[in-house]
């Protein structure tokens, strides 16, 4: 099923993990697919039409799945409301995260990294705007010898500082959600 001009449901069901351990990982409701697609139309699109094709790590996650790889017990990915994208470098990295920045429908923004692998995981919601928007990233400078770094939680209701790898801290003024 195509999500987007350029996103099928398969690639956000798709998983090693639930392949390995035999677990199957598909929508359960036609309520998680809406979900995708809207994350598609309003945040990963836009982002592949900016800057060309970009992998995406994990999206869907049943409850099985998402208990397998250690995600929080109410996941965005459980909904279809977030997707794990793949940074190919730290820059790469930086530039997708200025551009999500500016999208007004992203719930949430993380940036995360295990060894040397990292990816943003971005959330959209579709209902139920009314929730703080959620900034989290790396409270220290990230270099390829650090361990994993623990992250700072950070909420929009005043204005922040975000903190990305190797820069300067960078001001950020949050976005208000708006209904689709």
């Amino acid at each position: 099923m195509q999500l987007s001009n350029n996103f099928r449901l398969s690639e956000f069901t798709r998983s090693d993990t639930a392949k390995r351990l035999g677990i199957v990982n598909e929508c359960s409701s036609v309520e998680q697919v809406l979900n995708l697609a809207y994350l598609c139309h309003m945040v990963l699109q836009p982002l592949r039409d900016r800057f060309g094709p970009i992998r995406i790590n994990s999206g869907y996650r049943c409850p099985e799945l998402n208990e397998a790889v250690g995600g929080v017990k109410n996941s965005h990915h459980m909904r279809g409301e977030a997707a794990d994208i793949y940074l190919p470098t730290v820059e790469k990295g930086r530039e997708y995260l200025a551009f999500l920045k500016t999208l007004p429908c992203v719930h949430e923004l993380i940036w995360e990294r295990s060894g040397n692998t990292y990816w943003i995981h971005v959330s959209a919601r579709r209902l139920n705007q009314n929730t703080p928007n959620t900034l989290i990233t790396p409270n220290t400078p990230i270099t390829p010898n650090t361990p994993n770094t623990p992250i700072t939680l950070i909420t929009p209701s005043t204005p922040i500082t975000l903190i990305t790898p190797n820069t300067p801290n960078t001001p950020y003024t949050p976005y208000t959600p708006i209904n689709h």
